[in-house]
């Protein structure tokens, strides 16, 4: 996925479940990411950053059948700690 790059300050997302982020059960965020690729123009956010957004503020894309989101990165709503970050748990 390297190879794509938004353009100006929007960044690329890969939605993460929320079961996945470590944060309170009154937590209003709507939709938590991580960062696969920046525009030119985004300062304060890298790729591999989890993030949490507003559904209403992002574009949805597929690239090769994988759900993606573009948004704004003002838009953006916090910045989640990796070490918030739960492996998914793979059932056999």
């Amino acid at each position: 996925m390297n190879d794509v790059k938004p353009y100006f300050e929007y960044v690329l997302l890969e939605p993460v479940e929320k079961k996945q982020i470590l944060v309170s059960d009154t937590s209003k965020l709507e939709t938590y990411g991580k960062v696969v690729a920046v525009g030119p123009e985004v300062t304060n956010t890298a790729v591999g950053d989890y993030v949490a957004f507003e559904l209403w503020d992002v574009k949805d894309c597929s690239i090769n059948d994988k759900k993606l989101y573009t948004v704004q990165e003002s838009r953006l709503i916090l910045k989640i700690p990796v070490s918030w970050v739960v492996a998914p748990q793979v059932h056999n």
